[in-house]
């Protein structure tokens, strides 16, 4: 099967980086390498990849100008020599079982070029729900990508040679990593998850990239356009390619939505306990979903008009 290498791609992550290798530093399975690439950093991110690095051989720092994660993390890839390439954001944690149970699920289905698992979203207060609500053991398809971004990138194995085939990261800053999941798999790329939540996503704060709604969505469409215009979608992918470009479009409405809510829920119970009770909302959230992507729905139909 080969070593693993873990890339982890840090700009001015030096309030959560620690927390990231350390997470790396206790997996149960030590066949690991770690590459910790400071994305030019003005804070003291390279300083402590490097105190690691010093007392860890598994360790190696590269270090950049901003590039932005795409390219960061394809210069983490470009340090290594590994048969299988995994990604970590530098807010993130991967469980300690993560490499155990990644090689076993290799192990019992192999010939994929893509192994993924589920995880859990983290919240300050420590208090977790699953990223993934319904979440199988099974292969994902190019019509499963093309519906929604299903692969969790953070702890996903990727094979070198497929990464290498496509270029590895595009050079764009937003959801950088579906428009990978779309491009290997419109390529023939082969996708496998398991059901085992190994990844711990920190969504605390309003630091994290991910939290721009806008942006991503343009880029998710400009990703599905782009599938569409290579010409190698059945008629039935593109439409849902299509559906999928629709649904980008409501994304940030119903964010937008979610925002407010949060809002109105921390004026009313304070900060200390905001989180506890959206996780308790979240889980009634099938109920009025149908009327918020209807709302989202008429927000864009409004714009466009």
């Amino acid at each position: 099967m080969g070593d693993i290498a873990i890339v982890v791609a840090a700009y001015n992550a030096q309030d959560t980086l620690a927390r990231a290798i350390e997470s790396v530093r206790g997996l149960t399975d030590p066949d690991w390498q770690l590459v910790v690439v400071d994305d030019g950093s003005n804070d003291d991110t390279y300083a402590i990849a490097t105190r690691f690095a010093q007392h860890e051989s598994r360790i190696s720092v590269v270090r950049q100008e901003n590039a932005g994660t795409g390219m960061a993390r394809n210069a983490g890839i470009r340090a290594t020599t590994t048969e299988w390439i995994a990604y970590l954001d530098a807010d993130d944690m991967l469980a300690p079982e993560w490499l155990t149970v990644m090689k076993r699920t290799m192990e019992q289905h192999s010939g994929y070029d893509i192994y993924c698992s589920n995880g859990w979203f983290v919240d300050a207060d420590g208090g977790r729900e699953p990223i993934f609500s319904s979440y199988e053991a099974r292969e994902i398809t190019l019509d499963d990508i093309l519906r929604s971004c299903c692969i969790l990138g953070g702890g996903a194995l990727v094979n070198r040679q497929v990464l290498d085939g496509v270029g590895g990261f595009a050079n764009i800053y937003w959801s950088e990593d579906y428009n990978l999941w779309v491009r290997l798999l419109v390529q023939g790329a082969r996708a496998y998850a398991t059901a085992e939540k190994l990844y711990l996503y920190h969504r605390a704060g309003d630091g994290r990239k991910s939290n721009n709604a806008y942006p991503r969505s343009d880029s998710v469409v400009q990703t599905l356009t782009h599938a569409i215009d290579t010409g190698t979608l059945t008629e039935a992918q593109e439409q849902i390619a299509r559906a999928g470009i629709a649904s980008a479009q409501q994304r940030p409405h119903m964010e937008a939505q979610k925002r407010h809510l949060r809002l109105a829920v921390t004026r009313i119970v304070g900060e200390r306990y905001a989180d506890i009770v959206m996780r308790t909302l979240h889980r009634f959230a099938w109920v009025v979903r149908p009327l918020r992507r209807r709302a989202a729905r008429g927000r864009v139909e409004r714009q466009r008009s």
